[in-house]
């Protein structure tokens, strides 16, 4: 047999799973910021741990910076059984930066990219599960499954190319990137590494794994580690004085439209006292439901509602629209929005 045996598959996806895995317990070193945007680290493997439920609940993701052969993107799905993913876009990016950004489902049976018009820059990184792709957005990257079914949309090919040799694999984590406290609070600095044999240094000269500070006004403090080959990482927090804007008051609703065509996203911000059940709904200014409706669990603080204008063909271009905002508790807020 001229052909057999070229691929050998068991062996392949044995090492997929195993990378898979190795991805997974990899440390967090990003995070999602307001409105759904990522700052990734240079020169880094760049480590986002999410729930499905939580992907499901983000709007379009908006990368701050782009990813790169040696600044890589990993986002890591924990989501057991079966799951459904309501793709949304991403912004930022273009479709080339799929060779950067992986989506690594390494413990789900099945993975349901629902009906939507959400494209995926990335590879889908799946070697255990059965994968179906309904919506009619593409992806961007390759798709890695243990069984496939393509139902709608394309695949483009955008092979994932990140540097194994000379990322810097030394992974730092000190929180959030922003954090309030009092005037006269001590707050402690803490990083979570993945190597013993680090050299730290602080931009106040201190060169431990953790600092204590208590700054009289706000203050971005930085931190550099490096490993005895030299791989080096930098991260900083910002450390303000005073209360969370986020966190002052019961609700604050806007709008506004990174709506360049209809394809495009409506994002509202919301922010709230507590965490409850929201509802948002968009009509004319003459009170006429054009369809757009949803139920959404927020968190406290700010949140991002992303509606993909993509999957509603109901909005007419040059026309203004309100969206209204209801909380459980009774409050509604409401603001204009015109399309394009």
């Amino acid at each position: 047999c001229r052909y057999c045996n070229i691929i050998d598959f068991e062996t392949a996806f044995e090492e997929l799973t195993q990378t898979s895995i190795y991805y997974s317990e990899l440390i967090e070193n990003v995070n999602i910021q307001s409105s759904s945007k990522i700052s990734l680290i240079n020169n880094s493997f760049n480590v986002l741990h999410i729930t499905g439920e939580q992907l499901n609940d983000l709007g379009a993701i908006t990368l701050n910076n782009q990813p790169t052969a040696t600044s890589p993107l990993i986002i890591n799905v924990d989501h057991e059984g079966d799951f459904i993913w309501k793709v949304r876009d991403e912004a930022g990016i273009g479709d080339q930066h799929g060779a950067y950004i992986i989506f690594n489902f390494y413990n789900s049976d099945t993975v349901t990219l629902d009906t939507g018009g959400g494209t995926v820059i990335g590879s889908v990184l799946a070697p255990n599960a059965h994968v179906i792709k309904k919506t009619s957005g593409n992806i961007n990257g390759q798709l890695i499954a243990n069984s496939y079914e393509h139902v709608s949309g394309e695949l483009h090919q955008h092979v994932y190319n990140i540097c194994d040799e000379d990322p810097c694999e030394l992974i730092v984590n000190i929180g959030d990137k922003e954090v309030y406290i009092d005037l006269g609070e001590i707050y402690t600095l803490t990083a979570r590494v993945n190597y013993e044999d680090i050299d730290y240094v602080w931009s106040t000269d201190e060169i431990t794994e953790a600092i204590e500070v208590s700054p009289t006004e706000t203050t971005t403090y930085t931190l550099i580690t490096t490993l005895e080959n030299g791989c080096t990482t930098t991260n900083s927090v910002t450390v303000n004085i005073g209360t969370n804007p986020c966190l002052s008051q019961e609700f604050l609703v806007d709008a506004y439209t990174a709506i360049e065509e209809l394809s495009s996203f409506l994002n509202i911000d919301i922010v709230i006292i507590e965490g409850q059940l929201v509802n948002y709904s968009i009509s004319t200014t003459d009170g006429i439901p054009v369809g757009i409706s949803a139920d959404v669990n927020l968190n406290e603080g700010c949140n991002s509602i992303n509606v993909n204008l993509n999957e509603e063909a109901v909005l007419e271009s040059g026309t203004d629209y309100i969206v209204t905002v209801t909380g459980e508790t009774g409050w509604i807020s409401s603001v204009n929005f015109t399309t394009p």
